[in-house]
């Protein structure tokens, strides 16, 4: 069985110039074991990073092999042979898609049954760390603990519309004492769906739905900081995970 190591150097040859977040995605593989084999094996000369601009226009790093390690050589003539057309297998949808592909089929659902079809580990990880530039530029929408596509109407929403007045007959107006005004009927409330009382909220989940993405991204660092001063490397690497997924 290949190391991390080894098979993030196998998609680093047919894929170049990936950022930690895409790794990470592709080899349905934890981001901070992505993140820590690559700074081992930056560290070793095994590949070479250079700064980049994520699509959320936040500096990133991405990472390829070396020219080294591609033994280029000069080009040689090779005979001209037949080509032959094979089948291949389509390549594993990434969580990304996994989640579109679901929304699309299914509507309006809970975030623990989207990580269930994204192949997340729900509550340590939510769906808004791999969704969040999809929800910024609109293609999903996140209402709480919901998510859909962003071209669908919440299913759980029933329009206002208002019941026509009833008029009493002036002369029944009269006998009542009442005014031969028309009286309007209440609006009708909208009907919202409760969340399921067997969803388990976490503590980042919680964060997330209540600060803004600043606020949130600062509580982030300054754990970062304050566990890294505290000599707990571990949890350290968990908050830098979680930054780093939301600035991807």
């Amino acid at each position: 069985m290949k190391t991390n190591a080894e098979v993030i150097l196998d998609l680093l040859k047919s894929r170049p110039d990936l950022r930690a977040v895409q790794i990470a995605d592709l080899l349905d593989m934890d981001l901070d074991v992505a993140e820590n084999t690559l700074v081992m094996l930056s560290k070793e000369s095994k590949v070479v990073a250079r700064q980049v601009i994520a699509p959320n226009k936040m500096p990133s790093t991405a990472y390829s092999l070396p020219a080294t390690a591609l033994n280029w050589t000069a080009p040689i003539a090779i005979p001209r042979t037949p080509v032959i057309t094979v089948a291949t297998a389509e390549p594993e949808l990434s969580k990304v898609q996994k989640a579109i592909a679901y929304l699309k089929t299914h509507g309006r659902v809970i975030s623990k049954d989207l990580c269930f079809a994204m192949g997340v580990e729900y509550p340590k990880y939510s769906p808004t760390q791999y969704l969040a530039t999809q929800i910024r530029q609109g293609e999903i929408t996140k209402d709480g603990q919901w998510y859909q596509l962003g071209t669908q109407r919440p299913d759980n929403v029933i329009e206002k519309t208002k019941e026509p007045a009833t008029v009493k007959p002036a002369a029944q107006a009269m006998s009542t004492g009442d005014s031969p005004t028309a009286q309007p009927a209440a609006p009708a409330m909208p009907a919202t769906q409760p969340p399921s009382t067997s969803e388990i909220v976490s503590m980042f989940d919680f964060l997330d739905l209540s600060l803004t993405t600043d606020e949130y991204r600062g509580y982030l660092k300054a754990n970062v900081i304050e566990r890294t001063l505290r000599g707990d490397t571990r949890g350290a690497y968990e908050y830098a995970g979680r930054l780093v997924a939301i600035q991807a």
